[in-house]
C-alpha cells in the first residue's frame, strides 16, 4: 500500500514538474502581453508606471473600438463613457491623440505610434494594418508604412513607421501628421481620398507628396500642420498659411472653382479676400488669405482666416454653409450676407465684428451642420436639424434645417466644439462639464439616455459634482465620433465616474429610445455596391456623380475575444501537486 502511495505521490510531483516546465518554456517563447489595469479613480495605469497619464473611454458601439463579445450584439452598446484597456501600450506609454472613423478608432500615443481598432478586419477600411483574419481587432500598432523616394514614388518594400503627432479617422480612411509636418493616408480611396495621385486603396500608410509650383519652391514650405477630412474629401492646412485639397468633388467642396471632379492629388485652394486694414477710400485689392483654421463636413468644407473671416463652399442641401440660403458654391465664399441676416435682426451675434473685438475662435463641422465659436464663449449653428445636433432646443421637424446661423442660447462660455463629417452628433465643453447633442442610437452621446438630444443644456456628458469640475473646460480635451460611437480622451480624474456608472456598459432596451428603430447601427460595412456611399440621401445629385467599384472586399466576421475565460475549473501545474500531497497524505493515514 505505501509504494501505492508513494507512486501516486510521484505521479502528481511529475505533473507539477512537467506543467512548470511547460509553463515556463511557453513564457520564454511567447511573454504574455502587460495588461493596463485601472484603479479606484478610473485612472489607467501600467504597474510600476508613475509617468504622465491620460485615460481613453469610448461610448457608443464598442465594437468599433475592438471590443469583441460571444454574447448579444446588444451588449456593445456601452450608453455611458467607459474606460477603454489599451493592452498594446508599453511602459510609460500613454495616448494623447484619438479619432473615430465609421467602423474604427485610432490613437497616437506620446512615443510617437499610431494603433488603431475597428469592427471588421479589412485592412482597406482605414485600421492600416493587418488584422490576422480578425483576430486582432482590438487597438495593435502600426507596424510597416512607405515612404516617398526623391521621385515621388514610393518604396516597393515598407519601413518602419515615423514618429507620428496627428491622427484623424474619417469613413473608412485614415491621415496622419509626422513631426516632421509630413502627411500619411490609408484605406479606402475610390474618390482619391488618399491623395497619392489614383483611386487604389492601400492596407498601409503611404506617404502623401504634396507638389508646389516651381517659382515657389526655394520660399514655400510643404509642412502640413492640420489635417480635416470630410466624407471622402481631405484638406490640408499648412505651416504657411496655404491650403490643399485631394478627393470627392460633387458639389465644389475643394472650393477650386468646378465642381463634379475629383482630385486625385492635392491641389491648393485660393481664397481672394479684401485687405481689410486698408483704410484708403479706393476699392482695397484682393489678398491671398492667410488661413489658420480648416473644418470639413461630409461635401462641404470651411476656412477660418487670419481676418478673423470664415469662408464655406461645397454642398448647400441643408444650409450648412451659413450663407442665408441652400445654393451650393464651388468658390469659397464669405459668410457677409450672414452678417447682414443678423444686424437687421437687431442682433449682436455678428460673428465677424473685427472692430467690436469679438471674433470667430473656433471652427467645426458635423456631416451636415457647421458650428462657430466666439471669443465671448458664445456658438451659432447652421445647417441640418433633424437629430438635433445644432443645439437650440429645436426639436420641431417642421425646423430641421437652419440657413442662417442658430444661437446656442443654452450654453454660454463654452470654451470648445467637437464635431466630425461622419456624425449627427456634436459636443460643447464648458468649464463645468461636456454637453452632447444629436443623434444617441447607440449610445454614443454618453449621457445613457438612449434618444436623441436636441437641448444641450439637459444632456451633460461628464458627472456633476466633483473638485474637477470647475476647471474641465480649461483641460486638453478631445472628443471625436464616428457614426455609431464616440471617443473621449481626457487628462481629468473622475470625469466620469458618475454614481452607478463604474464605466461598465449598461444593458439596453428597446424602450429607451423613441428612434431606435431608425437610427443606424451598422457593425460591418455592407456590400460594396453601397459600402461606402453615404448613409444620407445624396443632396442634389444623381448617382452619375458616384464612381463605380470594380470589386468587393470580402467581409470577415468579428471573432470573439480568445483570451476571455469560457468557464469551468482549470488547475495549473501547482494545483494538481497540491491535489496529490493532499491524497497521497490521506492515504498513508488510513
Amino acid at each position: 500500500m505505501a509504494s501505492f502511495n508513494i507512486a501516486i505521490l510521484l505521479f502528481f510531483l511529475s505533473a507539477y514538474g512537467e506543467a512548470t516546465v511547460n509553463n515556463l518554456r511557453s513564457k520564454s517563447v511567447r511573454p504574455l502581453p502587460r495588461q493596463l489595469q485601472s484603479n479606484q479613480d478610473n485612472e489607467l495605469y501600467l504597474p510600476g508606471d508613475d509617468s504622465t497619464k491620460t485615460w481613453l473611454f469610448g461610448a457608443g458601439d464598442s465594437s468599433e473600438w475592438g471590443a469583441t463579445t460571444t454574447n448579444s450584439s446588444t451588449e456593445m452598446n456601452h450608453h455611458r463613457p467607459t474606460l477603454i484597456n489599451i493592452s498594446a501600450l508599453g511602459q510609460g506609454e500613454f495616448v494623447t491623440d484619438t479619432s473615430a472613423g465609421t467602423l474604427h478608432s485610432t490613437v497616437v500615443t506620446n512615443q510617437g505610434r499610431i494603433l488603431t481598432a475597428g469592427s471588421v478586419a479589412i485592412q482597406t477600411s482605414g485600421i492600416g494594418r493587418d488584422t490576422l483574419d480578425g483576430t486582432q481587432l482590438d487597438f495593435q500598432p502600426i507596424r510597416q508604412v512607405y515612404y516617398l523616394k526623391e521621385d515621388n514614388t514610393h518604396d516597393k518594400n515598407p519601413s518602419t513607421p515615423p514618429t507620428f503627432s496627428k491622427v484623424v479617422a474619417s469613413q473608412y480612411y485614415t491621415l496622419a501628421l509626422d513631426t516632421a509636418g509630413n502627411v500619411w493616408s490609408t484605406g479606402i480611396n475610390t474618390y482619391g481620398q488618399l491623395c497619392l495621385g489614383d483611386t487604389t486603396a492601400r492596407d498601409r500608410f503611404y506617404q502623401v507628396a504634396i507638389t508646389i509650383a516651381e517659382e515657389e519652391a526655394s520660399t514655400t514650405t510643404t509642412k502640413v500642420v492640420d489635417i480635416a477630412l470630410g466624407e471622402r474629401h481631405t484638406l490640408l492646412l499648412m505651416e504657411n498659411g496655404k491650403v490643399f485639397g485631394c478627393g470627392w468633388n460633387a458639389y465644389g467642396q475643394l472650393g477650386i472653382g468646378m465642381k463634379g471632379e475629383n482630385m486625385l492629388t492635392p491641389v491648393e485652394i485660393l481664397i481672394d479676400e479684401p485687405d481689410f486694414d486698408n483704410n484708403t477710400n479706393d476699392t482695397p485689392p484682393p489678398m491671398v488669405a492667410n488661413i489658420t483654421q480648416i473644418a470639413a463636413g461630409r461635401g462641404s468644407s470651411y476656412f477660418l482666416t487670419s481676418s478673423n473671416h470664415v469662408y464655406a463652399t461645397g454642398t448647400n442641401y441643408e444650409g450648412q454653409l451659413c450663407l442665408g440660403d441652400r445654393v451650393d458654391r464651388p468658390l469659397p465664399t464669405m459668410l457677409v450676407p450672414v452678417q447682414d441676416m443678423l444686424l437687421s435682426q437687431g442682433k449682436n451675434n455678428d460673428f465677424s465684428l473685427h472692430d467690436e473685438g469679438v471674433v470667430v475662435r473656433l471652427i467645426a463641422a458635423g456631416k451636415s451642420s457647421f458650428y462657430m465659436l466666439f471669443s465671448n464663449g458664445q456658438v451659432v449653428a447652421c445647417g441640418k436639424n433633424t437629430h438635433g445636433q445644432l443645439g437650440n432646443d429645436n426639436s420641431d421637424s417642421t425646423a430641421a434645417a437652419s440657413d442662417v446661423p442658430a444661437v446656442v442660447t443654452a450654453l454660454t462660455n463654452v470654451t470648445d466644439i467637437f464635431a466630425t463629417a461622419i456624425s449627427f452628433t456634436a459636443f460643447f465643453l464648458q468649464n463645468n462639464g461636456i454637453y452632447g447633442v444629436g443623434q444617441d442610437g447607440s449610445g454614443q452621446l454618453g449621457n445613457g439616455a438612449m434618444q436623441w438630444q436636441w437641448d444641450p443644456a439637459v444632456s451633460e456628458v461628464s458627472c456633476p459634482g466633483g473638485e474637477e469640475r470647475a476647471s474641465i473646460g480649461q483641460q486638453n480635451i478631445i472628443i471625436s465620433s464616428g457614426n455609431d460611437h464616440t471617443l473621449f480622451l481626457v487628462n481629468v480624474n473622475a470625469i466620469f465616474d458618475c454614481e452607478g456608472n463604474n464605466n461598465s456598459p449598461l444593458e439596453p432596451t428597446s424602450s429607451m429610445s423613441p428612434f431606435a428603430s431608425v437610427a443606424p447601427t451598422p457593425t460591418a460595412p455592407p456590400q460594396i455596391s453601397s459600402s461606402y456611399y453615404p448613409t444620407t440621401p445624396s443632396p442634389q445629385g444623381g448617382s452619375s456623380l458616384f464612381p463605380t467599384h470594380s470589386q468587393s472586399p470580402t467581409m470577415s466576421p468579428v471573432n470573439p475575444d480568445r483570451n476571455q475565460p469560457s468557464g469551468g475549473v482549470k488547475l495549473n501545474g501547482m494545483g494538481v501537486f497540491c491535489l496529490g500531497i493532499v491524497f497521497a497524505t490521506w492515504q498513508l493515514l488510513m
